[in-house]
């Protein structure tokens, strides 16, 4: 059994990093591909935050502005001023990658 959880801890660290640069390399297809499979255990901020970016990267901005607030929520929920700027700096990302008509503004 800890050998599967190892396992799954292995995939998910390094399955966002690649969704991410998938996404930032203009391979969206395969980004979503992985991220798709990506067995998700306890929400983190770290994971939120990387799977929001992942997503907003591959071009899915309706997924990653789904899980944003989330990685703030939990940043804060835990005092973790990297993550929760981190968490910030995405929000602006996908504020910014946004259609003017739903920038709600």
């Amino acid at each position: 059994m800890s050998r599967r959880l190892s396992f799954h801890s292995i995939w998910v660290a390094c399955a966002l990093p690649l969704a991410a640069a998938y996404g930032l390399s203009g391979r969206s297809a395969e980004a979503v591909r992985v991220l798709l499979d990506v067995p998700f255990g306890p929400a983190s901020s770290n994971n939120t935050g990387t799977l929001a970016e992942s997503w907003l990267f591959s071009g899915r901005t309706d997924e990653a502005a789904r899980l944003g607030p989330q990685a703030l929520e939990l940043a804060r929920a835990r005092k973790s001023r990297g993550q929760e700027a981190r968490a910030l700096h995405i929000l602006g990302e996908i504020a910014a990658r946004r259609e003017p008509s739903t920038r709600g503004g």
